[in-house]
Formats: C-alpha cells, structure tokens, sequence
C-alpha cells in the first residue's frame, strides 16, 4: 500500500499504539478460550454420563463449538493484522475531505481513496467526525497488512488525533 496524497505521512508507531494493537483481538480470543471449554466439558459429560437421546444431545455441545471456531477465525484476521503492522512499525496519518454514504455505514470516502471495515460497523468518533459530510478527517492506520482485492487490511488506530479505546480491523484503498 502506498499512500499518494500530500495531506499523508508516514511515521513509527508509538509504544501506546503497538499495546493497542496487542489488545486489539483480546475479545475475540477470550470468547473462543471459553466456548471451546465449554464444548469439551459438554463432550466430557456426553462420553461419562449415560444420555438420554443422544442426537439433541450433540446438537446441542455442536452450537457452542460452531460459534467458537468463527471466534477463533475473526481472532485469527485480527491477530494476523496486528502482527504485520507492529513487524512493519509504521503508521499513516490520512488526512482529506470526507463524504459518507448514509446507506453504507461501513465505507468512508476521501479524496484519495476509502476506508472500509471488515464484518462491524464504523466506530463512533468516526461516525460522529463524518456525520456532516464533507468534513476534514485525520485517520491514523498501520501501514503493511494483506493485500485482498479490495485493498490492504489494516488496523484503525485514531481518529482526528483521539486513539481508538480498540483499533479496527479495516480495509484501505487508497487511489491516486
């Protein structure tokens, strides 16, 4: 990813943003630490204690197990996200007039490209900096990240100078 605009530049990562980013998938992994814990002592019982009928049984430790592999799998993105970012220690500040699309809220525009974020919806400082439209935005995000076809992935980490309490898992293409 190569940021083009003149409102842009790139800088190290403060030590406060590399503890972000290290905190950044704790949610995610402590929901499948306890649904996969939960789906073991379920298959702990079903295999000990004589069942009554076995189908509804297993159906029901299947449902934890299920949620806790996707757990695992949005955990796993953000991990891989954070570790390339803090390898690479860069950060871009992006600068330029926004505009949102009020059906889309999960897509703002700049001049020089868009941010987009992956599987939630747009943090709230960035929802109420881009509730006027038109509006100068300052967003801060890791610089490295997998390459997709709709852009880099990358981490959220401020926006117009306040660090998010969490950076966001996003996705940045930037068009010159």
């Amino acid at each position: 990813m190569s940021v083009g605009s003149q409102d842009s530049y790139y800088r190290s990562l403060t030590s406060g943003e590399v503890e972000a980013l290290k905190r950044a998938a704790s949610w995610e992994v402590q929901l499948a630490q306890v649904l996969g814990a939960v789906a073991l002592i379920w298959g702990v019982i079903g295999y000990f204690a004589p069942v009554e009928n076995p189908l509804v049984f297993g159906i029901i430790g299947l449902i934890p197990s299920l949620f806790g592999v996707f757990a695992g799998f949005a955990a796993r993105q953000k991990m891989m996200t954070m570790s390339q970012a803090i390898a690479n220690g860069r950060a871009v500040d992006f600068i330029g007039s926004t505009g949102t699309d009020v059906k889309n809220l999960r897509r703002i525009d700049f001049d020089g490209g868009h941010l987009t974020f992956a599987r939630q919806r747009i943090p709230k400082a960035l929802n109420d900096a881009t509730r006027d439209g038109n509006t100068q935005l300052r967003v801060t995000f890791t610089e490295g990240g997998t390459e997709t076809k709709t852009g880099t992935e990358t981490m959220i980490l401020a926006v117009n100078g306040s660090a998010l309490p969490k950076p966001v898992l996003g996705t940045v293409e930037v068009t010159q």
